[in-house]
């Protein structure tokens, strides 16, 4: 019977440390773009292709795969979650007119949209 209880708060010990991983983003804290799993980033809040094929540009969003960002600014929206300001590290814009992009940092994170 000890051993079941003592193996029983050993597991759920466990667990709970695996939940509380540190998910928090600072200012400055770089991270690298991954590639999507389908045409179009979920998590990171590119304009979408419409939008910019008025622009005259085509949406190619696997060319943003591998590029390095830094955290400009993070804010909470309103069910809680991080929103970061991310922009490119080596200044450049994204589709030719856009200098930053949004994110759900946690759940792009999760999804393996972003790398740290």
């Amino acid at each position: 019977m000890k051993k079941g209880i003592i193996l029983l708060s050993m597991l759920l010990t466990g667990v709970f440390g695996l939940q509380a991983q540190d998910t928090s983003v600072n200012v400055g804290d770089e991270f690298t773009i991954q590639q999507p799993e389908g045409n179009q980033f979920n998590h990171l809040d590119f304009p979408r292709p419409n939008f910019l094929i008025k622009q005259g540009i085509l949406p190619d969003y696997k060319s943003l795969a591998g590029i390095r960002v830094v955290v400009a600014d993070v804010s909470t929206d309103k069910e809680g979650h991080q929103v970061a300001t991310l922009q490119p590290v080596n200044r450049k814009q994204y589709f030719r007119h856009y200098r930053e992009v949004t994110a759900h940092v946690d759940r792009a994170l999760q999804s393996g949209e972003l790398n740290r």
